[in-house]
């Protein structure tokens, strides 16, 4: 089945909107007192962060399942198959200071996949907090939201990290 050229396009740049949507939900988070509900009083950072986490938590799913569909997600979950031995590899080579390798079904395709379940947990824990707001499960949604969101936080820069070793890999072998 062929996409209309929009979703086409949506999702060749998923990764770049969901990037940017992070740049700004993520620091300004501390700028935010959003507790049950939206206040009425509430300012521009609040604003932004409920009407653009929104829309980053659909482009977020669509991401997610983007990268699960046609088998992609026995690349960044091969523990469901019980494939362990690149990821394995991999961690006998760090010990013996050996970058590993990108892609394939190693650590860090495992460490992606972590992110992945992490930007997941993020985009249905925000959401079901706006569904449910004003009532008094939307503080469960919300603590369970600020959990994903750290974990992510932690996962974002990790990515940078294995970005740089792959950038630096990619100039070694050029």
């Amino acid at each position: 089945m062929k996409l209309p050229r929009f979703m086409r396009v949506l999702s060749d740049k998923l990764h770049v909107l969901i990037i940017a949507c992070c740049f700004v939900l993520l620091p300004s988070s501390s700028w935010i007192l959003i507790g049950r509900q939206l206040r009425k009083n509430a300012n521009i950072w609040e604003y932004i962060h409920v009407y653009l986490g929104a829309i980053a938590a659909i482009l977020g799913v669509l991401f997610v399942v983007k990268c699960c569909l046609k088998g992609g997600w026995r690349q960044f979950f091969p523990w469901l198959n019980l494939q362990f031995s690149q990821l394995i590899d991999d961690i006998v080579g760090l010990c013996k200071l050996k970058l590993p390798s990108s892609g394939g079904k190693g650590l860090l395709s495992v460490v992606e996949g972590i992110g992945l379940i992490l930007l997941m947990g993020v985009c249905v824990t925000g959401l079901m907090w706006l569904i449910f707001q004003g009532q008094a499960d939307a503080l469960s949604w919300r603590k369970y939201h600020i959990i994903f969101a750290q974990g992510l936080c932690g996962f974002v820069l990790l990515h940078m990290v294995f970005a740089v070793i792959h950038v630096v890999e990619m100039i070694k072998n050029a």
